[in-house]
Protein backbone atom coordinates (compact mmCIF):
# COMPACT_ATOMS: atom_id res chain seq x y z
CA UNK A 1 0.00 0.00 0.00
CA UNK A 2 2.85 2.41 0.81
CA UNK A 3 4.38 1.64 -2.58
CA UNK A 4 1.12 2.58 -4.34
CA UNK A 5 0.92 5.86 -2.41
CA UNK A 6 4.54 6.63 -3.27
CA UNK A 7 3.96 5.93 -6.97
CA UNK A 8 0.85 8.13 -7.02
CA UNK A 9 2.73 10.93 -5.24
CA UNK A 10 5.64 10.77 -7.70
CA UNK A 11 3.24 10.76 -10.66
CA UNK A 12 1.42 13.81 -9.31
CA UNK A 13 4.69 15.70 -8.95
CA UNK A 14 6.00 14.68 -12.38
CA UNK A 15 2.80 15.45 -14.34
CA UNK A 16 3.11 19.28 -14.31
CA UNK A 17 6.79 19.02 -15.26
CA UNK A 18 5.90 16.86 -18.26
CA UNK A 19 3.33 19.41 -19.43
CA UNK A 20 5.78 22.25 -18.95
CA UNK A 21 8.17 20.55 -21.36
CA UNK A 22 5.60 21.20 -24.07
CA UNK A 23 5.27 17.67 -25.33
CA UNK A 24 1.47 17.62 -25.16
CA UNK A 25 -1.35 19.98 -26.00
CA UNK A 26 0.45 22.36 -28.34
CA UNK A 27 -2.02 24.75 -29.91
CA UNK A 28 -1.46 27.14 -32.81
CA UNK A 29 -3.37 30.39 -32.27
CA UNK A 30 -4.30 33.38 -34.41
CA UNK A 31 -2.10 36.39 -33.73
CA UNK A 32 -4.84 38.99 -33.36
CA UNK A 33 -4.18 42.74 -33.49
CA UNK A 34 -4.27 42.73 -29.66
CA UNK A 35 -1.60 40.01 -29.50
CA UNK A 36 0.57 41.87 -32.01
CA UNK A 37 0.14 45.10 -30.01
CA UNK A 38 1.28 43.27 -26.86
CA UNK A 39 4.33 41.88 -28.68
CA UNK A 40 5.13 45.34 -30.05
CA UNK A 41 4.88 46.84 -26.55
CA UNK A 42 7.26 44.19 -25.16
CA UNK A 43 9.66 44.75 -28.06
CA UNK A 44 9.73 48.53 -27.67
CA UNK A 45 10.12 48.23 -23.88
CA UNK A 46 13.23 46.09 -24.45
CA UNK A 47 14.49 48.41 -27.23
CA UNK A 48 13.48 51.93 -26.08
CA UNK A 49 15.42 53.73 -28.82
CA UNK A 50 13.80 51.67 -31.59
CA UNK A 51 10.57 52.73 -33.28
CA UNK A 52 8.46 49.99 -34.85
CA UNK A 53 4.90 49.90 -36.10
CA UNK A 54 4.46 46.20 -35.45
CA UNK A 55 5.79 42.84 -36.55
CA UNK A 56 6.53 42.22 -40.21
CA UNK A 57 3.48 40.91 -42.10
CA UNK A 58 3.37 37.12 -42.24
CA UNK A 59 6.23 36.76 -39.73
CA UNK A 60 4.36 36.25 -36.44
CA UNK A 61 3.91 32.78 -34.93
CA UNK A 62 1.75 32.40 -31.82
CA UNK A 63 0.68 29.41 -29.75
CA UNK A 64 0.01 27.92 -26.34
CA UNK A 65 1.09 24.91 -24.30
CA UNK A 66 -0.20 24.15 -20.80
CA UNK A 67 -1.46 27.72 -20.41
CA UNK A 68 1.84 29.34 -21.39
CA UNK A 69 1.85 31.37 -24.57
CA UNK A 70 4.79 31.71 -26.93
CA UNK A 71 5.33 33.92 -29.93
CA UNK A 72 8.02 34.46 -32.51
CA UNK A 73 7.72 37.77 -34.35
CA UNK A 74 10.06 39.63 -36.67
CA UNK A 75 10.49 43.36 -36.14
CA UNK A 76 13.80 43.79 -37.97
CA UNK A 77 15.95 41.35 -39.89
CA UNK A 78 15.61 38.40 -37.49
CA UNK A 79 12.91 36.80 -35.34
CA UNK A 80 12.41 37.72 -31.70
CA UNK A 81 11.11 35.22 -29.14
CA UNK A 82 8.44 36.13 -26.57
CA UNK A 83 6.64 34.28 -23.79
CA UNK A 84 3.66 34.99 -21.58
CA UNK A 85 2.69 33.06 -18.45
CA UNK A 86 -1.05 32.87 -17.71
CA UNK A 87 -2.43 36.27 -16.68
CA UNK A 88 0.80 38.13 -17.47
CA UNK A 89 2.21 40.48 -20.08
CA UNK A 90 4.44 39.47 -22.94
CA UNK A 91 8.14 39.22 -22.14
CA UNK A 92 10.88 39.44 -24.74
CA UNK A 93 13.01 36.34 -24.20
CA UNK A 94 15.63 36.76 -26.91
CA UNK A 95 16.48 38.55 -30.12
CA UNK A 96 17.77 35.86 -32.45
CA UNK A 97 20.20 35.81 -35.33
CA UNK A 98 17.72 33.74 -37.35
CA UNK A 99 17.27 30.45 -35.49
CA UNK A 100 14.83 29.80 -32.65
CA UNK A 101 15.98 27.22 -30.13
CA UNK A 102 13.88 24.69 -28.25
CA UNK A 103 15.23 26.07 -24.97
CA UNK A 104 12.97 29.09 -25.61
CA UNK A 105 9.99 27.65 -27.50
CA UNK A 106 8.82 24.03 -27.22
CA UNK A 107 9.47 21.84 -30.26
CA UNK A 108 5.79 20.85 -30.24
CA UNK A 109 5.03 24.43 -31.32
CA UNK A 110 8.07 25.08 -33.50
CA UNK A 111 7.83 21.89 -35.53
CA UNK A 112 4.45 20.38 -34.74
CA UNK A 113 2.32 23.50 -35.16
CA UNK A 114 4.40 26.08 -37.02
CA UNK A 115 6.38 23.79 -39.37
CA UNK A 116 9.75 25.27 -38.49
CA UNK A 117 12.60 23.33 -40.08
CA UNK A 118 15.58 21.91 -38.25
CA UNK A 119 18.78 23.94 -38.54
CA UNK A 120 21.35 22.77 -35.97
CA UNK A 121 21.24 20.97 -32.63
CA UNK A 122 17.95 22.01 -31.00
CA UNK A 123 17.44 25.11 -33.13
CA UNK A 124 14.99 25.72 -35.96
CA UNK A 125 14.33 28.17 -38.79
CA UNK A 126 11.05 29.69 -39.97
CA UNK A 127 9.28 27.82 -42.74
CA UNK A 128 9.86 29.22 -46.21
Amino acid sequence: MKLVILIVAVAAIAAPAALACGDEGAENLLATPAVKAGLTAAYTAAHPSTRVGGPAPGRTWYGRIAGYEFAVATFGAHPTVFSRPPGSRWKLERDTHGAVCASLVPVALLVGEWSYRHWARQCYLEPR
